[in-house]
C-alpha cells in the first residue's frame, strides 16, 4: 500500500516521524493497523475508528493503558508516538507468530503474569477510565444486557432466523442466569472488599503474538480501565475466536492472589458473560458494529448471521454447565 493511500493528515505525520511505505495488515474490528518502516525498526501505525453512535474514546484509553505498560517489566509493546487530534499511534512492532490452538500452564501463566504486573499498585489518577461496559453490580450488568438485546431486537424485525434465536434460545437462558445470581450472595461486586482491576479490555490469547524465544506478548487496549476482575478473567475464557479449557481456570485464578474468592464468582458469572458474549456474536447485525466493521475493512454478507447464530448458540452451551 502507497502512503498516499492513507488520509493526507495521517500520511504527512507519518513522513514527519520517519516512516513510509505503510503495508496493510489485520488489525482489530475497530481500527486498520499498518506495518510501517523507517530507518531503524519497522513499527506499527493504528488509526482508531471514530464514529457518531460510538462514544468511547479508543485512543485516548489505549493511550493511559501504554503510559501504565511503559512503567512496568510486562511483555506488551511501547507507545512510540501518537496524535491525538488524527486519532492515531505507532507501536513497537511485535515479530512473531500468533498464539496456536494449543493453550495450556504455560500460556496462561503468561495471562496472569501480564495481569499481575499491570495491577502492581497503581494510583488511581494513572487510569482516568472504567473500562469500556465495566459494571460493579447485578443489576448495572442485566441493564447494559438488555440494551444490547433491545437493539438486536430491532434488527431481528428484518431477520427471522434471529428473531427465532432470540425468543427460543437468547430468552430463556437469560432468565436461568438471573435466577442463578439471584441466589447466590458472592457474585455482587461489593458484596465483600473486593478489589478493581485494571483490565486491558478485549484480553485475551487472540490479543496476543509468540516471540521466537517464546514470549508471548499482548496488545490492542482500546478498551482498557478499571473493571471486575471477574469480567477480565471470564472473557479470557469465553473469547470465542481463542477459547481457553475450563480445567485452567482454577490455576490463573490461584495465581492472581490479590482478588481472593476470584474462582467462586467467575464460575457464578460465567453463564452471564457467556450471554453478553453470545450478543456480541450477533452485533453485526446492529447498524453501528457495521459501520466500525467496515471501517476495519472486514466485509459482511447475508450468510454471515447465521454463522453467528451458531457460534452464538455454542458460547451458551459451553456455559451452561455452570448454571447448575
Amino acid at each position: 500500500m502507497a502512503i498516499d493511500d492513507l488520509s493526507p493528515g495521517v500520511a504527512a505525520w507519518l513522513e514527519s516521524k520517519g516512516y513510509s511505505k505503510p503495508e496493510r495488515v489485520s488489525g482489530g474490528r475497530n481500527n486498520r493497523v499498518f506495518k510501517v518502516r523507517g530507518q531503524g525498526e519497522p513499527a506499527a501505525l493504528k488509526i482508531y475508528y471514530r464514529g457518531s453512535e460510538d462514544t468511547r474514546d479508543r485512543f485516548a484509553a489505549e493511550r493511559a493503558f501504554y503510559e501504565i505498560v511503559a512503567k512496568r517489566d510486562v511483555a506488551a509493546p511501547q507507545l512510540l508516538d501518537c496524535d491525538q487530534q488524527l486519532g492515531v499511534s505507532l507501536l513497537s512492532w511485535i515479530e512473531g507468530e500468533p498464539v496456536g490452538e494449543s493453550i495450556g500452564d504455560k500460556e496462561i501463566g503468561a495471562v496472569a503474569g501480564f495481569l499481575a504486573g499491570v495491577n502492581e499498585p497503581v494510583p488511581a489518577e494513572e487510569v482516568p477510565f472504567t473500562a469500556s461496559e465495566a459494571c460493579f453490580t447485578t443489576a448495572e450488568h442485566f441493564q447494559l444486557l438488555e440494551r444490547r438485546i433491545a437493539k438486536l431486537q430491532k434488527a431481528a424485525s428484518q431477520a427471522p432466523i434471529l428473531a427465532h434465536f432470540l425468543d427460543a434460545k437468547l430468552a430463556p437462558f437469560v432468565v436461568r442466569v438471573r435466577r442463578s445470581l439471584a441466589t447466590n450472595s458472592k457474585a455482587e461486586f461489593r458484596s465483600m472488599e473486593r478489589r478493581h482491576i485494571v483490565s486491558p479490555g478485549d484480553f485475551g490469547l487472540h490479543n496476543a503474538m509468540r516471540g521466537a524465544d517464546g514470549t508471548i506478548m499482548f496488545f490492542d487496549f482500546e478498551y482498557s480501565g478499571w473493571d471486575d476482575p471477574v469480567k477480565t478473567v471470564a472473557d479470557i475464557f469465553l473469547q470465542p475466536e481463542k477459547p481457553v479449557d475450563w480445567k485452567l481456570l482454577p490455576g490463573l485464578c490461584a495465581e492472581l492472589r490479590a482478588w481472593p474468592d476470584l474462582h467462586d464468582r467467575v464460575r457464578a458469572w460465567l453463564p452471564f458473560f457467556a450471554a453478553k458474549w453470545a450478543v456480541i456474536l450477533l452485533g453485526p447485525a446492529a447498524n453501528d458494529a457495521a459501520e466500525r466493521r467496515r471501517f476495519a475493512g472486514e466485509e459482511t454478507d447475508g450468510g454471515a448471521i447465521e454463522q453467528q447464530i451458531a457460534k452464538a448458540g455454542s458460547v451458551m452451551e459451553r456455559a451452561g454447565e455452570f448454571l447448575g
